[in-house]
């Protein structure tokens, strides 16, 4: 897995909402006839859940960078600038170390190529102590990075073009010791002592942090734990699975119910009841029936009558499906559990085959584009059938009838994702 830096997690999370975006955009045009528009800020919800793991690396880096940029940035403006000795002192010291002073400081700005040149400004300091130091501070990290390879180029010291000078370059001096060059974001330092410890030292005193897998470290300090490769997903790898669990269950319930339709009142239940009841009357392909308790009702394919029945087998249905429905008259909501069953056609009966088992994903997306359930209503609320309804025995066909009659009622239309309760 990659680790998560500045860049990395820039372009991950632009990526990501650029890809939620356009699949919100989609969806929001598909729904454009449908009243409820929960499944887009669902959807967007899950988007920005799958951000905030490159959001919060992004955010993180660019605070600890740009506390790392400004007092280089201010240091070097202030060795600029001879008329403050004391300051002047100061940032020679916070560059170079503790050892260093302003009178060994060379500016070295127009002394290696025309790339280096374009450094807002390069300082070398003497060594007096164990190491030659030269700092380059550039205006972008692209910049310093051209800097980088100037520098390299122009003492004819082979590169890959294709690295960044992010992990550093290690050689040995054709005059004895070592040197290393280094670009660390905006800075380009050049480092020059007799052994590998003198440098990282000179480093250190310079402020600079190596990454784990530059090439001053020793071998055994690049080895990389699984706290430093994975330390965002540990940390925030449970919080992220618990929050995509609620999204995927009430989350998902939520998404794929109906508020009421604006402007009604709710209905007693027994009112409600009354209406679901009266679709057997209908001629629509679902029927209603009692369940178990006097809350509870069961929608289910009417494939006993031949009708019904011939339709379902030319449209080749897989499987049946029936709806629980769970009236909650303290909240006014219907809770609908869909279930799914296989089903033999040759079932002069219309029985599944199997048992019935929940289906744990309800598809929400795909609402009609045009409310057509089969039902008209006259002035009072009571539904007919629509005359020139053409049934294919879908999915929406068979649950667009009972969000109408309940979401007219004024109640709520909640779809259930698991079924708590053993129901046969």
């Amino acid at each position: 897995m990659l680790r998560l830096t500045e860049h990395t997690s820039e372009i991950t999370l632009i990526t990501t909402l650029t890809l939620g975006l356009l699949c919100c955009s989609w969806l929001t045009w598909r729904l454009r006839s449908s009243r409820s528009k929960r499944p887009v800020a669902w959807l967007a919800a899950v988007f920005l859940l799958c951000a905030a793991l490159p959001m919060q690396a992004w955010v993180r880096e660019l605070l600890r960078n740009r506390a790392i940029d400004a007092p280089r940035t201010v240091a070097f403006q202030i060795l600029a600038n001879t008329a403050h000795p004391e300051a002047r002192s100061a940032a020679v010291t916070s560059l170079f170390g503790t050892d260093a002073s302003p009178a060994q400081l060379r500016n070295v700005q127009q002394e290696f190529g025309p790339d280096f040149a374009k450094a807002l400004g390069a300082w070398a300091d003497s060594g007096a102590n164990t190491a030659s130091t030269i700092l380059a501070l550039y205006a972008t990290e692209a910049d310093a990075a051209r800097g980088f390879h100037g520098y390299l180029r122009y003492h004819g010291i082979p590169w890959d073009k294709t690295a960044d000078g992010h992990l550093g370059l290690l050689r040995d001096r054709p005059v004895g010791g070592r040197l290393f060059a280094l670009r660390h974001r905006k800075l380009v330092g050049i480092w020059m002592a007799d052994s590998d410890t003198s440098l990282r030292a000179a480093v250190q005193e310079s402020g600079i942090t190596l990454p784990p897998d530059s090439v001053l470290n020793p071998p055994e300090a690049r080895q990389t734990g699984l706290w430093d490769q994975h330390a965002d997903v540990i940390l925030l790898g449970p919080l992220f699975a618990v929050c995509l669990l609620f999204l995927c269950t009430r989350g998902l319930s939520w998404a794929g119910s109906e508020p009421p339709r604006a402007g009604t009142s709710p209905a007693p239940p027994q009112q409600l009841a009354t209406f679901l009841e009266r679709l057997n009357e209908l001629s629509l392909p679902i029927r209603i029936r009692a369940a178990d308790s006097p809350q509870e009702f069961i929608a289910e394919w009417r494939l006993d009558v031949p009708h019904w029945r011939h339709l379902a087998v030319a449209n080749r249905i897989p499987r049946l499906r029936r709806i629980r429905l769970s009236l909650d008259p303290d909240s006014h909501r219907v809770v609908g559990l869909e279930q799914t069953a296989e089903w033999s056609p040759e079932e002069p009966t219309g029985q599944p085959a199997t048992g019935w088992r929940t289906n744990p994903w309800l598809v929400f997306f795909l609402r009609p584009l045009r409310r057509s359930p089969g039902i008209v209503y006259d002035a009072h609320g009571v539904p007919h059938s629509d005359t020139s309804a053409r049934f294919e025995m879908r999915t929406t066909e068979f649950r667009d009838p009972l969000i109408s009659i309940v979401t007219r009622c004024g109640w709520e239309w909640r779809p259930l994702l698991s079924d708590r309760t053993k129901r046969g």
